[in-house]
Order: C-alpha cells, then sequence, then structure tokens
C-alpha cells in the first residue's frame, strides 16, 4: 500500500468489512511537521482534556431526552462561545413527544469560496442497566471525545480560518444516532457541497491495547480524510495506527449514508474486559489521558492543515508521546 492507505481491491475491502471494526494495522511515513502545526499541538495537555471530562461526568446524567441533557447543553456551549464560536441548538424529535438537542457552533473562513470541514462527538450517555434516571457519567463514552472537540476549538481560538469549520456535540446518538441523522437530512444542497472533511470522536481514551492506538472508520467515499488522518498520527504521534470500512456504528456513519465524507476516530480495539460503556462504572478515573491527548492531536492536526492552510510552512521530524 506505500506511504498511504488506500485499499482498491474487493477482497482487501471484504476481508476488512467481515472483522467488523476490528481494523488493520497500516504503516505511514512520518511526513514533515509544521511549525504552526507544533505551536497549536503543544497548548492540548492530558490535564486539561482531563478537567473537561471530569466535569461532563460529575453530571448526574448525559441522557438525550431534554431536560436531562440541559446542564451538559449548557456547559459545553459555554465552552465553546469562549472559544470564538458562533452558536446554535437543533431540536431532534424522538417521538412521543419527546425530544433531544444537537448543538453547533461555527467559526467562519476568509476565503471567498470556503469549504466546510466538520468535527463532532456526542455528548449523551447511557447506563444501560437503568432508567432515564440512572447515574451514567459517560466518561470515556463520550465525554472524551467532546473534552477533545472543545480542546480543537480552543486551540483555533487566535488562527484566521481560510475555510469554515463547524463543531457539532450530537444527542440521541445512544438511541440510534437520532441527532447526526436529523442534522444530516437536514443539510441544504449548497452545504453538502462544501463538505470536504468530517470527523467524529467517540470513545477515544480507554487504553485498552499495550501499545497506544488508534482506530480509524470510514468507507470510499471519505478514502482521502483517513489517508489524511494517518498521515497525521504517523507525524505528530507514537499511536499505533489502524484503519476499518466498517462505518455502522456512530454517528460519522450518517453522514457516509449521504456519501459525504466522514471518518470516525476511536481508540484501538483490545481487552474488552476494560470497556465500561453504558456503565455507571465509565468514570475519568479509569481513562488514559495520555491516550487521550495523542488521538485529539492526530484530530487536530488534520484540521488545522484543512482550515488553515499550511503548506510550506514545516519543520522535520516527528514527535511522540509527552507527558502532562
Amino acid at each position: 500500500m506505500g506511504d498511504g492507505i488506500s485499499m482498491n481491491n474487493e477482497a482487501e475491502k471484504s476481508q476488512v468489512r467481515g472483522k467488523p471494526c476490528e481494523g488493520r494495522l497500516v504503516q505511514a511515513a512520518p511526513g514533515v511537521r509544521s511549525a504552526v502545526v507544533l505551536s497549536l499541538i503543544g497548548q492540548v495537555t492530558p490535564s486539561e482534556l482531563r478537567t473537561k471530562v471530569e466535569a461532563l461526568a460529575a453530571l448526574h446524567t448525559r441522557y438525550s431526552e431534554m431536560p436531562h441533557l440541559e446542564p451538559a447543553l449548557n456547559l459545553v456551549e459555554g465552552w465553546l462561545q469562549a472559544a470564538g464560536c458562533m452558536t446554535w441548538r437543533q431540536p431532534v424529535p424522538m417521538g412521543r413527544g419527546r425530544h433531544t438537542v444537537n448543538l453547533v457552533a461555527e467559526r467562519r473562513g476568509t476565503s471567498d469560496a470556503p469549504r466546510l470541514f466538520i468535527v463532532c462527538a456526542h455528548l449523551d450517555s447511557l447506563n444501560s442497566a437503568g432508567d432515564s434516571n440512572a447515574r451514567a457519567p459517560g466518561a470515556n463514552d463520550n465525554a472524551s471525545g467532546c473534552a477533545s472537540l472543545v480542546a480543537m476549538a480552543h486551540m483555533l481560538l487566535n488562527q484566521r480560518l481560510l475555510h469554515d469549520v463547524r463543531f457539532i456535540l450530537f444527542g440521541g446518538e445512544e438511541q440510534g444516532r437520532l441527532g447526526s441523522k436529523h442534522y444530516v437530512d437536514g443539510l441544504g444542497r449548497e452545504d453538502r457541497e462544501r463538505i470536504s472533511g468530517v470527523v467524529n470522536l467517540d470513545m477515544v481514551a480507554n487504553l485498552k491495547t499495550s501499545r497506544p492506538s488508534v482506530i480509524f472508520e470510514g468507507d470510499d467515499v471519505s478514502q482521502g480524510v483517513m489517508d489524511a488522518l494517518v498521515r497525521a498520527a504517523a507525524t505528530y504521534t507514537s499511536l499505533q495506527t489502524y484503519v476499518s470500512l466498517c462505518s455502522t456504528s456512530s454517528d460519522h456513519a450518517s453522514f457516509i449514508r449521504e456519501r459525504l465524507p466522514a471518518v470516525g476516530a476511536f481508540e484501538g480495539q483490545g481487552d474488552v474486559s476494560e470497556d465500561q460503556r453504558h456503565r455507571e462504572s465509565d468514570t475519568p478515573e479509569r481513562l488514559d489521558f495520555l491516550l487521550h491527548r495523542e488521538i485529539t492531536v492526530s484530530v487536530l492536526v488534520w484540521l488545522a492543515e484543512q482550515v488553515l492552510g499550511l503548506e510550506g510552512r514545516s519543520v522535520p521530524g516527528r514527535i511522540g508521546r509527552t507527558t502532562p
């Protein structure tokens, strides 16, 4: 496969799809590092990510149905507004008179013909052993993805963007991707044509493998985004990288269904006994915030390269894991 990760033959695709979401280990040669990107990622710290995860996990629940989700919406909306974003809320019907909410935050670019890039994560949590009032901290699933998204918004605060970026927190993911389906269904033709890449962060801080790793899930339509993410991880992190053409889980699948270039970013698969999703035990102390930072960095690099236009401003070398 060379330096990229293209899977151009059907046998290869079938092999990956035959093992749902396990992924295939890929190797990519490290590229050159941008001085601007190095400055941005240097501001992302494990302690900052931990603080955001702890704040969200401290809420009794982030169950999708309003008003259960309201405290989390208020908290994250404040963080995103402090990052210089315009925000608005999109109601999402859940049936029987109930609804959840998507939170959308946007920064506009200066280009006369701006492309649109999206980073998203689901805000809701779930305790499958109880009802909507049960304690559901959802630290890894998915306060971790939300914290990464907020960190990226803050890293771009003082940057002049060339293209538009939207940070979206979806409700209703745990009930069948209700929020992301509703959002994609409501996209106008102009926005659909402008979307050049979507990355969805879901469960990115649980170290279940001997070596820190990330898995990028996509489909043929998102091959270019997946390639760029793999190169970013190889150049700026020490992550072991896997790719998968399984895209049936989480909110990126709603975009792929409409042939929009979306990729899901997840922690590497490994010891399932470490998986606390949908349990009261999904708490911050179980998470690895060094891993969390590395995965955040890999997606932030992709986003910065796209919206800032950083070609040509680079220095040789690569970096590995950092300490808090």
